[in-house]
């Protein structure tokens, strides 16, 4: 297997972060030669430890975001910057990764690379000019797309007009969490969503069905763990309900798997959703969720199997969708069982570990 080069995009948290680590240790496991490209900003603690106690070679890429995103002036920076990488390490002889990069560098990369693995976390809601038109006669077998849902490949192929759909393949997200705690019903019914507070995640939703849902039960609590633009709209919306105490909104933690286990419930009502990361961390330590019926969401949660899935945005009716989960131990205590079975059978390290090599042979 050639060399890779990988080129990735990711903040302080969330799940573009936790691929760029999966990606990272399994190269790290299957002894394949990685260089990883990275913006300063991007270097914390803990991805430095990572890379330099695995003697992954690092090269600082250039921040251009601090100078604005006009089109066609971005891009050519873009062109730029992957011409020196190519010259840099000879990419003809190199196959170069990119995964959570936006589609001005997906163009470019298209044009520069010889062979590269474009890895799309968010599916395109419609047509994107210059990209639709170039990528059906750009991509080949040597440049391939990695999405994580069957409903992001159709978005992407429909969207990118790909002539050629085996050129888009699907490898759903995994986690490592492990081990299993009791599946039976938790003593305080706090109900928790991960995720960006931006209106993809549909947080102002969120919160009209949590203040619904507290008023039909008392013991219920809500938490929202993380942070975006609208957190401070929905603080003051928490206050001005009178609920503070019982719906609350915390900053991203490190450990999420510490919040999942004492938790009851996980609820993702997102307008978009590749596939839902936060879903299967919750489903693998035996917590159902509910969940809109948008994008990938229903591929992961199947209606009445292992948790509920929602088909419109109807505040009472979500609210009580969440009920008939939270009144009946028995029917929650088995979509929990069956949560970390379809985990085991199908989201394990093991099993997309072993899809991601078999792709990375084909492709490098």
């Amino acid at each position: 297997m050639n060399n890779l080069v990988l080129l990735a995009e990711f903040g302080r948290f969330g799940g573009t972060r936790t691929y760029f680590i999966q990606l990272v240790k399994l190269y790290i496991k299957k002894d394949i030669k990685v260089t990883v490209l990275l913006r300063k900003d991007q270097l914390d603690r803990d991805i430095l430890v990572l890379l330099k106690e695995n003697d992954v070679e690092i090269h600082i890429r250039p921040n251009f975001k601090v100078i604005g995103q006009t089109f066609p002036g971005y891009i050519f920076l873009y062109f730029l910057e992957f011409f020196y990488w190519k010259i840099r390490f000879v990419t003809s002889k190199l196959t170069v990764v990119l995964s959570g990069v936006g589609y001005f560098e997906y163009l470019a990369s298209l044009i520069i690379f010889n062979r590269s693995l474009f890895v799309v976390h968010s599916y395109p809601v419609g047509k994107i000019r210059y990209i639709s038109y170039l990528s059906k006669y750009l991509i080949n077998k040597n440049k391939y797309i990695l999405t994580v849902s069957n409903y992001s490949k159709e978005k992407i192929v429909e969207n990118f007009s790909i002539r050629d759909s085996s050129l888009v393949q699907v490898i759903n997200n995994t986690c490592d969490y492990g081990g299993e705690r009791d599946n039976k019903i938790s003593l305080n019914k706090n109900i928790v969503t991960f995720g960006h507070l931006e209106k993809y995640k549909n947080p102002e939703y969120w919160l009209k069905v949590a203040e619904e849902v507290c008023k039909i039960d008392k013991d219920v609590s809500f938490a929202w763990f993380g942070e975006g633009s609208w957190e401070e709209i929905i603080k003051l919306k928490i206050i001005k309900g009178g609920l503070g105490k019982r719906i609350k909104l915390f900053k991203f933690v490190n450990n999420p798997r510490e919040v999942l286990c004492d938790s009851y419930l996980y609820f993702q009502p997102s307008l978009v959703e590749s596939f839902g990361l936060s879903v299967l961390e919750a489903m693998s330590l035996g917590i159902p969720s509910v969940v809109s019926n948008e994008g990938g969401l229903p591929e992961l949660v199947k209606d009445n199997v292992n948790g509920l899935v929602f088909d419109n945005f109807d505040v009472s009716n979500t609210a009580n969708t969440i009920m008939k989960i939270v009144n009946d131990e028995k029917f929650r205590n088995r979509l929990s069982s069956n949560c970390m079975e379809i985990y085991k059978n199908k989201y394990s390290p093991n099993i997309w570990e072993e899809k991601m090599f078999k792709l990375h042979q084909t492709i490098c």
